[in-house]
């Protein structure tokens, strides 16, 4: 097996957990989460398979992980949906199917636009429904996620 390289800077990791398919070195998730802690809103940098390379603070709290690294996640994991609970892995179960954020993603992905407050719905564990706006960035191979929280 092959040494394993960074999807960003194309650097070898040497010695490196890229557990759960996550190939970023050290030094550009620490870029990454310096760049999304100067953010005012919940922010995280995800790949296109939906794992969460980093996030901010922020982010953390919104979706009570604060006390754990949401990094090698899948997004629904990190946000607590009720699809990734149980069912499967994010992105992998039928009701991921229906997920817009699954789609805006894959959206920003393939088009490269930037998508800004984008209502949709997010189910938590629970199955408690809330109306959340997201904006979508491609920066690079990555797309920026930047959460927020309705009122009403």
């Amino acid at each position: 097996m092959g040494q394993a390289i960074c999807m960003r800077c194309n650097a070898p990791m040497d010695g490196e957990d890229v557990s759960g398919g996550d190939r970023v070195c050290r030094v550009c998730t620490s870029t990454l989460s310096s760049v999304l802690e100067t953010l005012d809103l919940p922010a995280a940098y995800v790949n296109r398979d939906l794992t969460v390379m980093t996030s901010n603070l922020m982010f953390k709290k919104l979706f009570e992980k604060f006390t754990h690294d949401t990094r090698g996640l899948r997004l629904g994991e990190a946000m607590k949906c009720h699809g990734s609970s149980g069912y499967g892995r994010c992105g992998e179960t039928s009701l991921c199917l229906h997920c817009g954020i699954k789609r805006m993603v894959d959206l920003a992905h393939i088009t490269g636009e930037k998508f800004a407050d984008i209502p949709l719905v997010l189910r938590d564990e629970s199955g408690t429904e809330q109306l959340i706006r997201f904006s979508f960035t491609k920066a690079e191979d990555s797309i920026l996620v930047m959460v927020k929280e309705e009122t009403a």
